[in-house]
């Protein structure tokens, strides 16, 4: 069996030939008396696609998750799709086998328990009902068997990252005043909720290979394949298993060259790659915000409602121009007492206002408007039941000006620990013997 290209991880010695072959063919010929499969079947587990560390990555292994990545992209099972993923699936089956190994070396198990709540967890993610998620991934066409290896292997990963990163991460007070005051400078500004697929880029001989990788997941994207499946299968992040994730994000805390970016993104609009010192990033702006240093949702806020009635059985003409009133409005109005006055002089009910309480309180409905809304200033016009509403912000009372420390350190300690995760991994890429067939 002739080995097609040698691991661009690590060009090391490996033992004998003979050796591994050996343990290679002994394994793989447990796996097919232990599965009874068919000879047909029989002959994809012997197919090798890799050897990592004298652990063999079979033929069928690669099938079975790339079931789960055809799956996640939403699109017709296709020969021409499996081609164009097969490289990203088998350097993510790789990474995951070094991160299982390091786990078992380390004794590291993952109850069934532990198990069965990942899964309700993607139960939750997804909205479907529990106990029903192994029936909803068959359906979609992909294998539950390769999940449950994928999953185990996050579970595992996630102990060995507290067992070995996390008891080093020291946080001291006096960056987490640099931070606060880091935080003070920047509130006004604006932060940005993102979510990443992070391609790393370990050897520079990958560099061509992983940049195709990362333009192919954004056309599976822009096709219509969900972020979070996507991160979920192929990113190389610690936000992977939160489906990229990364929560709100303050100016100065992603790469320079990412941060550039973001910048000229728009809510809802997805990057082209992004090539930082770590790897390829491929970016989301999913909603963006002005930074406060207290909870937005512990503010209290005095609001208005201004209604634009549409009767039930407008003509869409009738309906158009009501449109067209009301954003006249948005464009001319500033503050409360204007937008009185052009209540008055559209004959409107006049406004309705909003009792002032805790952002928090408020109606799902009007949490965003009032967190979100510069006080003074009104919101585009928002279909309702009786015509169109807008709302504008006339008082806010921040909670407190005064970060919260214990969250900052929090922040920082996890950022940390995503750098030690990184770090570890690319070290036991740089340590493993991986031979591609």
């Amino acid at each position: 069996m002739a080995m097609i290209a040698s691991s661009p991880y690590r060009p090391a010695a490996a033992r004998p030939l003979w050796s591994r072959l050996a343990a290679v063919c002994a394994l793989a010929l447990a796996l097919v008396a232990a599965s009874g499969l068919a000879p047909a079947r029989a002959q994809n587990v012997l197919r090798i696609a890799a050897i990592v560390n004298d652990e063999v990555i079979s033929a069928q292994d690669l099938d079975q998750r790339l079931d789960l990545a055809v799956a996640a992209t939403g699109q017709r099972d296709t020969p021409e799709l499996r081609r164009r993923l097969r490289d990203q699936v088998l350097r993510s089956l790789i990474d995951e086998r070094l991160q299982m190994q390091e786990a078992n070396r380390m004794k590291v198990a993952v109850a069934p328990e532990e198990l069965n709540e990942a899964y309700r967890q993607l139960e939750r993610q997804n909205n479907i009902p529990e106990g029903r998620f192994e029936e909803f991934v068959t359906r979609q066409g992909g294998n539950i068997q390769a999940l449950n290896q994928q999953l185990r292997a996050e579970l595992a990963w996630g102990k060995v990252i507290r067992r070995r990163v996390v008891p080093g991460i020291i946080i001291t007070d006096e960056e987490v005043e640099l931070a606060v005051q880091q935080l003070k400078r920047d509130a006004g500004g604006v932060e940005n909720l993102l979510a990443e697929i992070l391609l790393l880029v370990d050897n520079p001989d990958q560099e061509d290979e992983v940049r195709r990788d990362a333009v192919r997941i954004i056309e599976q994207l822009r096709a219509g394949a969900t972020f979070p499946a996507m991160a979920r299968q192929f990113s190389n992040g610690s936000t992977a298993a939160a489906g990229g994730d990364l929560g709100w994000v303050r100016p100065g805390t992603l790469p320079e060259e990412v941060e550039q970016v973001v910048e000229k993104l728009t809510p809802g609009q997805l990057s082209e790659p992004i090539r930082s010192t770590t790897g390829f990033h491929i970016i989301l702006v999913r909603e963006r915000r002005r930074i406060r240093i207290s909870n937005p949702a512990d503010a209290t806020v005095a609001m208005k409602q201004i209604t634009f009635p549409v009767p039930a059985n407008a003509s869409r003409a009738e309906a158009d121009a009501t449109l067209s009133v009301a954003r006249a409005v948005y464009d001319s109005v500033s503050g409360c007492s204007d937008l009185e006055r052009a209540a008055r002089e559209l004959q409107l009910k006049s406004t309705t206002d909003i009792p002032r309480q805790k952002v928090g309180e408020l109606p799902p409905r009007l949490r965003t408007f009032a967190a979100d809304l510069d006080v003074g200033k009104l919101s585009p016009p928002v279909p309702a039941e009786n015509g169109l509403h807008m709302y504008m912000v006339c008082e806010r009372q921040e909670a407190s000006e005064e970060p919260d420390r214990e969250r900052m350190r929090q922040r920082l300690a996890n950022a940390r620990v995503e750098q030690g995760a990184r770090r570890l991994l690319r070290d036991l890429r740089r340590d493993a013997v991986i031979e591609f067939r």
